[in-house]
């Protein structure tokens, strides 16, 4: 009985939401929003009805607006959500990281792992992971089709950062096969109990995972942020295991998902656009500028999430303490009154890099350096080895809400 009246009181959820959305209430037209729709018309709607939008459905704020997203994700007063530990003990790589921890914990163990993502240690790795670029075009190089998503991003996103982590390269096929656990985790969809499912045993193969990576912890190349971690773990007042497990967790699973969709999006531009790709190959500066733009253009992550802590002002607009603040962060980023022209891509566009794709404040992405230097790496080698690649097929996004990214771009050569 408890397995129908669960399903009775989801498809009751399921059925009120679509009858919201219907009326056009804005957290019911995110929520029953399909995947592979375009969703910029439903942002600049949002955004048309003013900076900050609250939904009759629940005590939440919604938000496409540039000057007030750039400045809620830096106000003291807002905080992330902080869910609780999950009663069996397994580790989530996204709830249970510094990702979604506030103050004392989130500076204290965000600064653990810094060292490894600044602008100098990623530089002083930029031939290594070239190679190993160019590592993965060997590999593809009797085959003329192929999918730039499944077979060249995937394969190399992964090895990168577990050559950054200092785990076994050969482990990326396990470790890609848990790849949809960030977008899953992260989805605003309507309950659904497959997906929940897959979630669970994502995390269960993770957690075996990470409990083995740590167990031959000691086999871990020196200097690599493995070691580092470990080092930090034989003293508990440091490091504690399950934040071990959810710090190592979060870096392999966030550290490559995002970096793909990057990657895909300018990629499928480049095969578009020939001219494009020329020029931005004929000089590294130019190429730059395409990738702040695409990341403008087409973030991988849509949205990000708060909650206020204490009454506030924020952008003129009040918020209530115990509300949470959805923040579309690519709808900020194409808010025309920041951005001329917001909906066309523009290599020449002088602000490209105000976007707000990789959020801001004390939770500014992490990796967002590793992306750019990923996808410059990735367009580079594959292009100069590849230069006339051509589509071989539609290609397909993925079917998921928050992370918005092409799954497969079928080319030939």
């Amino acid at each position: 009985m408890s397995s129908v009246r669960e399903r009775a009181f989801v498809a009751y959820i399921r059925g009120a939401y679509r009858y919201a959305a219907y009326r056009r209430e804005p957290l019911a037209q995110l929520i029953v929003r399909r995947p592979q729709r375009d969703p910029y018309p439903l942002y600049d709607t949002i955004r048309s009805r003013g900076q900050v939008v609250r939904s009759t459905l629940a005590p939440v704020y919604i938000s496409a607006s540039h000057e007030f997203i750039s400045q809620a994700v830096r106000a003291p007063q807002l905080g992330v959500t902080d869910p609780p530990r999950l009663s069996s003990g397994l580790v989530r790589p996204v709830e249970d990281s510094f990702l979604m921890r506030n103050r004392p914990d989130h500076p204290r163990l965000r600064r653990m792992v810094t060292p490894w993502f600044t602008a100098k240690a990623l530089q002083q790795r930029r031939e290594a992971l070239l190679g190993l670029a160019h590592q993965r075009l060997d590999e593809l190089a009797g085959r003329p089709r192929f999918d730039v998503v499944q077979d060249y991003s995937v394969p190399l996103a992964v090895r990168i950062i577990c050559r950054l982590t200092g785990l076994p390269l050969e482990d990326w096929r396990r470790l890609a096969a848990m790849g949809e656990i960030l977008p899953l985790s992260t989805t605003a969809g309507l309950p659904n109990t497959r997906r929940q499912r897959r979630l669970q045993s994502g995390w269960e193969d993770l957690n075996v995972y990470l409990d083995e990576a740590i167990s031959d912890r000691r086999r871990a190349p020196e200097g690599s942020l493995l070691a580092s971690l470990s080092e930090r773990a034989d003293d508990p007042g440091q490091l504690n295991r399950f934040d071990f497990k959810a710090t190592l967790g979060v870096l392999l699973i966030a550290g490559f998902e995002t970096s793909v969709g990057l990657m895909g999006h300018l990629t499928s531009r480049f095969v578009d656009h020939p001219e494009l790709r020329r020029a931005a190959l004929a000089d590294r500066e130019v190429l730059g500028r395409a990738i702040e733009e695409m990341l403008r253009y087409e973030p991988p992550v849509q949205f990000t999430a708060r909650r206020v802590h204490q009454d506030c002002e924020i952008a003129g607009q009040e918020l209530r303490a115990g509300h949470e603040v959805f923040l579309l962060l690519a709808g900020g980023c194409r808010d025309p009154e920041v951005f001329e022209q917001a909906d066309t891509f523009q290599l020449d566009r002088p602000n490209s890099k105000a976007h707000l794709a990789f959020s801001g404040g004390e939770h500014y992405c992490i990796g967002a350096g590793l992306a750019r230097l990923e996808t410059e790496i990735a367009i580079q080698a594959l292009f100069e080895r590849r230069p006339e690649l051509r589509r071989a097929g539609r290609p397909q996004w993925q079917p998921t809400q928050n992370i918005r990214a092409l799954r497969r771009i079928p080319v030939r050569s």
